[in-house]
């Protein structure tokens, strides 16, 4: 699904006027990404209450310099699974910025979802 560039918000409406033909990703790829964050996560000390896969999505913006920026939680899950998730995606410091059509590097928003399965 592409993105967008020069993403604004009004009345809780996205509002943008350019596609992205190239979404961000992390450096190593998609699968290292699923690799940093499964050897990072550290499991709360919590009793949640709880079973199955659970999945606390992450959005990020990364700028054309490929940092990111103004990460939050945009479908909590769990207080506890929540506050972990952005702290592991708060870690990345670094990304491969979207590129346009015209292969430029643009601002974006992407998502991630991180996934915990309870027993």
């Amino acid at each position: 699904m592409p993105l967008v560039d020069k993403i604004e918000e009004k009345d809780n409406f996205l509002f943008c006027d350019q596609i992205i033909h190239e979404n961000p990703r992390f450096p190593e790829g998609q699968d290292s990404l699923m690799s940093f964050i499964y050897k990072n996560y550290q499991f709360p000390n919590k009793d949640l209450n709880d079973s199955g896969i659970l999945v606390t999505v992450v959005g990020v913006f990364i700028d054309k310099n490929g940092d990111p920026y103004d990460v939050k939680i945009v479908r909590p899950v769990h207080e506890y699974l929540d506050q972990e998730a952005l702290r592991l995606i708060k870690l990345i410091k670094k990304w491969v910025p979207a590129l346009n059509h015209n292969g430029e590097a643009v601002k974006s928003l992407y998502y991630i979802p991180v996934r915990v399965h309870l027993e």
